[in-house]
């Protein structure tokens, strides 16, 4: 090895550990956090606090470390993907540590004791957050892409975690008469702890690129549509959605009853170039779905509140008015299927835009 790969092998190392320290740092505040939590201990949460200070020293240090690399080194290849990583990792850790001063605010003001079983709940969230972020740590440490991408998949489960616990809270929080800023703050901790798990994910999506090279790919968006038999409209706006943007959603359709597509509508559909005909899945009985696989419900006929008591949180939910349905033999039903076809698709299309961006191909279609 040269002088100069051994001067460059010494420089990346120091911003590894540099990395590193950074990290046991944000634990050691989410570990405090968590049992000032726990046992209301005042004190051990305004150290906690009062510690985030040389972590965010630690983070200057090491991104200063990284521009000082680039301007010494002119790096290209993998050493330009690692300090690329770094230096978003760098902001990640920070968030970290910023989210364990976040709980300890909470930990300090709170007046009573967390009881079970909401106790045990956020116990286990934060067990699997801190876990998910130590083997994301670990993956970084030792260059280990399949253990990050292992560590990738844990996160999901954190998501259901802090769904069920906050909506447990809102049930207690109105059963029992807490004190607001009690509720408030277990309502702040647990999503302190899904951040965590979030922030873990990204950590290793920058080990995986500084490793290989390959950057995350946004996963599809998934939308349910529904109407008032799952025939019409709603069956509609899956169809124009899985020609027109069939990489960025996956679509269900569902209504307070079951129909097959109407007959009018095949033929629709299938002069605009859609075919319903067994080329879509049967609707989804409205008392099965778990509304929480979707990130987004829309509905075509109706308010809301007639498919679903509200919204879980993480989904969005709207309401998109379209033309009435034809009646049966409604002499002007295409022309109300072309208004419903248009209404829908300039809805689809900026919904689409919005949340997972367009190519040139899409905005042609």
């Amino acid at each position: 090895m040269t002088h100069y790969e051994q001067r460059l092998e010494k420089d990346i190392e120091r911003i590894r550990h540099g990395v590193i320290a950074i990290a046991k740092g944000a634990e050691r505040g989410l570990e405090n956090a968590i049992t000032a939590l726990l046992t209301l201990d005042s004190d051990l949460a305004y150290r906690t606090i009062i510690d985030d200070n040389p972590i965010n020293r630690q983070a200057e240090e090491v991104d200063r470390l990284c521009h000082f690399f680039v301007a010494r080194h002119l790096p290209s290849a993998g050493h330009l993907r690692f300090i690329s990583s770094v230096l978003r990792m760098n902001v990640e850790l920070e968030r970290i540590g910023d989210y364990a001063v976040n709980i300890a605010r909470e930990a300090a003001t709170i007046k009573q004791p967390i009881e079970d079983p909401i106790r045990g709940e956020i116990e286990r969230m934060a067990k699997d957050s801190l876990r998910m972020y130590r083997h994301a740590i670990a993956a970084f440490a030792e260059g280990n892409e399949d253990a990050a991408r292992a560590t990738m998949k844990s996160a999901k489960a954190v998501v259901v975690e802090f769904e069920e616990i906050y909506e447990e809270l809102v049930r207690e929080g109105g059963d029992a008469g807490l004190p607001v800023k009690d509720l408030l703050s277990k309502l702040i901790v647990i999503y302190m702890l899904e951040r965590v798990s979030a922030q873990s994910k990204n950590l290793c999506e920058e080990v995986v690129f500084a490793l290989t090279g390959d950057r995350k790919r946004r996963r599809p968006v998934k939308l349910i549509f529904l109407d008032r038999d799952g025939g019409m409209a709603s069956r509609m706006a899956v169809a124009i959605g899985r020609k027109a943007f069939p990489e960025q959603g996956i679509y269900r359709s569902s209504g307070l009853a079951q129909a097959a597509p109407d007959p009018s509508l095949v033929r629709f559909m299938d002069e605009a170039g859609h075919s319903l005909d067994g080329a879509t899945d049967p609707t989804l009985d409205l008392k099965s779905i778990h509304w929480r696989d979707f990130d987004v419900i829309v509905s075509l006929e109706g308010p809301l509140s007639d498919y679903l008591a509200e919204p879980p949180v993480g989904t969005v939910a709207f309401e998109w008015p379209v033309p009435s349905r034809p009646e049966p033999k409604d002499p002007d039903a295409v022309e109300r299927f072309r208004q419903m076809y248009q209404e829908i698709s300039v809805r689809l299309h900026d919904l689409m835009e919005t949340m997972r961006g367009l190519t040139d191909d899409d905005h042609r279609g």
